[in-house]
């Protein structure tokens, strides 16, 4: 049976569905779902499409794409590695990156920055409490 005619409409947002071969479960590996997911990441620079949204099943992928509009249009190769690593030691960013089972317990930067402050709330109170005192006190025999 041949396919309906397409059209494409650029100002558009398009919902794609892809399914495997007679809907066999061929993304049921990480890997092939990885792989999958790197030529996704590609779409931008191979076909001038944003995309808004995705989702990677067993056996099918669905995508929220738009046509990219020029002024994000970006030329990759001319992309610098390292740009601005220079500056950012300089002016002394505080960057931290977390170990994965840290992460997890933190779902955003405020968490973070909470927990932080306990903490330092706590050592300040520790140390005003162990500041005072000496240790030739009496000792009980």
């Amino acid at each position: 049976m041949p396919r309906a005619n397409r059209h494409f409409l650029p100002s558009l947002i398009w919902h794609l569905a892809h399914c495997c071969h007679e809907r066999s479960f061929l993304l049921k590996f990480s890997r092939d779902r990885t792989t999958h997911l790197r030529w996704l990441y590609e779409a931008p620079k191979r076909f001038g499409l944003c995309v808004l949204n995705y989702m990677v099943t067993s056996n099918h992928i669905h995508l929220l794409v738009k046509k990219m509009r020029a002024e994000y249009d970006f030329d990759y190769s001319k992309a610098v590695r390292g740009k601005y690593y220079k500056r950012i030691l300089k002016e002394g960013a505080n960057i931290v990156v977390l170990e994965p089972d840290i992460a997890k317990a933190f779902p955003d930067s405020a968490a973070v920055n909470d927990a932080l402050r306990v903490i330092l709330k706590a050592s300040r109170s520790a140390k005003r409490l162990t500041t005072g005192s000496t240790a030739t006190g009496n000792l009980i025999r």
